[in-house]
């Protein structure tokens, strides 16, 4: 029981160093730190949570690098919100970590554009994950919901369609179980 709690704690360290040096200025030791934190996986999600709202830029760039990199569902809340950032290359990193992700961001992505719809980024970075998806043949967009993203004159009925969408794939999901 010791060693399990020694084990924990040590863990919790390591992660701790590994994501302050996130925000160093030495671009080798923030990458060595995000591959390391990537091999750690899903607990290090948690500690990065905090540094996507971080007020620096690279800071926020490496949380949300590491967070695609690791490719684990449990990052899904923290792509959605780097989604929604004011820099277009963070909303890139968090649109190409929801791409990787593939299927399993589907419906979260959908039930979070139903919120945000209002939002030129977040629709522009749905866009870009539904496209992406849609190449990838993992979406099949039959709710038309790409043009409907583009379009701002239609943007009243976005979340119906969304919600329509929803129903769709849930339906879909629950006939494979």
């Amino acid at each position: 029981m010791k060693t399990s709690s020694k084990n924990k704690i040590n863990h919790k360290s390591i992660i701790g160093g590994l994501i302050k040096n996130l925000s160093s200025k030495n671009g080798v030791e923030r990458k060595k730190s995000r591959h390391l934190l990537a091999k750690i996986g899903t607990p290090a999600i948690a500690y990065l949570e905090e540094l996507i709202s971080s007020e620096d830029l690279t800071t926020r760039w490496e949380a949300v690098k590491t967070v695609g990199q690791i490719k684990n569902k449990e990052g899904i809340p923290l792509l959605l919100k780097a989604l929604n950032d004011e820099e277009f290359d963070i909303r890139w990193l968090a649109a190409e970590g929801l791409i990787a992700l593939g299927i399993i961001s589907l419906i979260p992505l959908l039930e979070e554009l139903a919120i945000k719809y209002q939002s030129v980024y977040f629709r522009l970075g749905a866009h870009h994950v539904l496209s992406e998806l849609k190449k990838k043949n993992i979406y099949d967009d039959p709710a038309d919901l790409l043009f409907l993203l583009n379009d701002f004159i239609k943007e009243p009925i976005i979340p119906v369609e969304v919600e329509k969408e929803l129903s769709r794939l849930t339906r879909q999901s629950k006939n494979r179980e």
